[in-house]
């Protein structure tokens, strides 16, 4: 039989290949368990992860829960498995006051939320509170604690094992994580090797090391964190903090949030109600974080924060906000993600065009290709709101103006494509003035 292919022969071949960006609307949950082998699990609900066995006493699934809480919701989120296990150790100082009740919500590894107390007398000490408190979380299971003297020191039995204390009194009783970092860094790395479609971090348990360590690790692997802290020093003055540490080693890539409930797991909470928004749409800043309680705070506590680039959810009369919106290193958390997502676009868009063309010659065509992705991809971020419209230019060189060594090497290395452009930015503060007259 005859056919077409004797007089007109056609291959249709395909050039349109998708090149994998990051999830920057993916947060990853960072938590010890043995709940999955892999290092890392996608999730689009809660009710995925007890089919994979997590509990809801799981600090993984309450983390979890906590980012799905907010609205609108997270499409998904990442839950990277830690190998190497955390032991959480918690500090407590009192501070004396006479007949005075100082009240812990211990949060055992079962689970299970159990109070203990002690009353002070008329003549209240320090080392009297101690040893009453020791006496208490003690008795608990779970959980050890050691009377230091000015304070206790309430450490998991078994490494691993998670548990939480909240205190009913800041001002009676400091919270100080002061657990050792057993290798963030190295389960986080373990992570991103085997999937890297994510990009916000968090990890659930609240060790000061650790968070520093992990913020290293994010600002070398253009990952943001957000993460929570419960210790006192941060509203204080000082700077031996975990706030004060991250500031000081100029982190662009993590947020401190102060929240004295570590079981609410604020950064979480705040990467939920963030990340479903695309970048450019969104600032950090007076957001409202559903089922996070906000901290009553003093003018004190609030000028520590803003000094040492933290942040914290609080309540603005009938409003509950975050403030103030800032990476350690006082970038705002918006710029960061955007800034990111857009040098993202720029790079996928422009070796999509070297990828689907069979050639990109060393011409004003070939590099008007190039401009044409470059320009779209500014476009977008424009219209996404990152970029302010009608600030954005270009410089494309000419082919003539390719030096002999780049075209030799078939490189733009000495001539770039450049893009200049003022961000759109975000207002967090309006004054208005009214002059009202008769």
């Amino acid at each position: 039989m005859a056919s077409l292919s004797d007089l007109v022969n056609v291959t249709v071949s395909t050039q349109t290949a998708a090149i994998k960006q990051p999830g920057f609307g993916i947060p990853l949950i960072a938590d010890y368990h043995t709940r999955f082998a892999e290092r890392v699990r996608f999730y689009e609900d809660l009710d995925a992860m007890v089919t994979d066995g997590f509990a809801v006493t799981d600090a993984a699934y309450k983390a979890a829960a906590a980012a799905f809480a907010q609205n609108p919701q997270l499409d998904q989120l990442a839950i990277g498995r830690r190998a190497l296990a955390p032991t959480i150790q918690i500090d407590l100082y009192p501070t004396a006051v006479n007949s005075k009740a100082y009240s812990v919500d211990v949060t055992l590894p079962s689970g299970v939320v159990t109070t203990v107390s002690f009353t002070s007398d008329a003549n209240a000490t320090v080392a009297e509170i101690t040893a009453g408190l020791t006496a208490a979380i003690t008795a608990l299971t779970g959980v050890d604690a050691t009377d230091q003297t000015t304070f206790i020191r309430c450490i998991a039995t078994t490494p691993g094992q998670y548990f939480a204390v909240k205190v009913a009194d800041k001002s009676l009783l400091r919270v100080a994580s002061t657990g050792t970092d057993p290798g963030i860094a190295t389960d986080l790395a373990a992570i991103k090797l085997e999937n890297d479609e994510w990009y916000g971090l968090t990890l659930t348990t609240q060790g000061a090391a650790e968070i520093v360590a992990a913020a290293t690790w994010v600002e070398s692997n253009k990952k943001l964190m957000i993460q929570a802290s419960q210790d006192g020093d941060i509203i204080a003055a000082g700077s031996g903090d975990v706030a004060s540490t991250v500031k000081t080693a100029n982190q662009f890539r993590t947020a401190i949030i102060f929240a004295s409930d570590a079981t609410q797991h604020a950064g979480a909470a705040w990467l939920g109600a963030g990340f479903p928004l695309d970048p450019g749409s969104v600032t950090f800043a007076n957001m409202t974080l559903a089922s996070v309680n906000t901290e009553t705070l003093n003018g004190t506590n609030i000028t520590q924060l803003k000094a040492k680039n933290a942040n914290y959810h609080t309540d603005y009369g009938s409003l509950t906000l975050t403030r103030n919106g800032k990476t350690a290193a006082g970038e705002w958390i918006d710029i960061i993600r955007d800034r990111d997502w857009y040098e993202s676009i720029l790079q996928i868009d422009t070796v999509a065009v070297m990828v689907n063309n069979d050639k990109v010659p060393m011409t004003d065509r070939g590099i008007g290709m190039l401009e044409a992705a470059v320009r779209g991809a500014t476009e977008r971020a424009v219209a996404a709101g990152f970029l302010a419209e009608g600030t954005v230019s270009y410089v494309v060189p000419k082919a003539s103006e390719i030096s002999a060594n780049d075209r030799a090497n078939r490189t733009l290395g000495s001539s770039p494509i450049k893009v200049s452009a003022r961000v759109a930015g975000a207002i967090h503060v309006a004054e208005i003035r009214a002059t009202i007259t008769a």
